[in-house]
């Protein structure tokens, strides 16, 4: 073999002629080395390549996530962004795309995704059904981290909105990023510091 790479779930990725599969723990070959490249498994599914497009396999070398898409990202909450011509889609687990976008959008993070509307700065929030969940419309926004998602309206102010789209801190910041250790670090008169919940 030209690589080979340590074992994960009982197999390990194999470079052989500039293509990629998977031997067992007695050095068998076990997924046909066929890939243009792929990843170590992680929790049964593997990340690959084939002609330049990609998907996902489970253990036994079948398509899960079938290689059609122009890239796909690592599973993060159940869910993987994926690109596929100029739309971004998330899928779960079972190969469904549970939603799709020209705009921008981003994976799961406490139980919402954050989406894009369209291209005049319109932002939402979806649940794992692929439904909007709130009825206002954010100018701009973050992804939730520890209860609270950073957000703002009318194009002037930041603030902060809980999980049912309720404003917790109130929308008067020129920006503002997620929180992270009960702190969220904000601008507000041209002076920075951070504040807490």
């Amino acid at each position: 073999y030209d690589h080979v790479d340590s074992f994960y779930e009982g197999l390990a990725r194999v470079q052989l002629n500039n293509k990629w599969g998977f031997i067992d723990t007695n050095g068998n070959e076990f997924i046909t080395i066929k890939f243009g490249y792929a990843f170590e498994f992680i929790e049964g599914l593997a990340r690959v390549e084939l002609y330049k497009k990609w998907g996902y396999i489970d253990r036994n070398g079948r398509e899960i996530i079938p290689t059609k898409y122009d890239y796909i990202e690592n599973f993060i909450n159940e869910f993987a962004l994926a690109t596929y011509g100029y739309c971004n889609k998330l899928i779960d687990k079972q190969g469904i795309e549970i939603y799709s976008s020209k705009y921008d959008l981003q994976n799961f993070s406490e139980g919402l995704a954050l989406v894009g509307l369209n291209y005049e700065y319109q932002y939402s929030y979806i649940n794992k059904q692929g439904k909007i969940i709130f009825p206002t419309i954010f100018n701009e926004a973050r992804s939730f981290n520890e209860g609270l998602a950073a957000a703002r309206i009318a194009f002037f102010k930041w603030g902060f909105i809980n999980n049912q789209g309720v404003e917790t801190i109130p929308f008067k910041y020129d920006y503002a990023l997620s929180f992270s250790e009960g702190l969220a670090f904000v601008r507000l008169n041209n002076k920075f510091g951070l504040i807490d919940k």
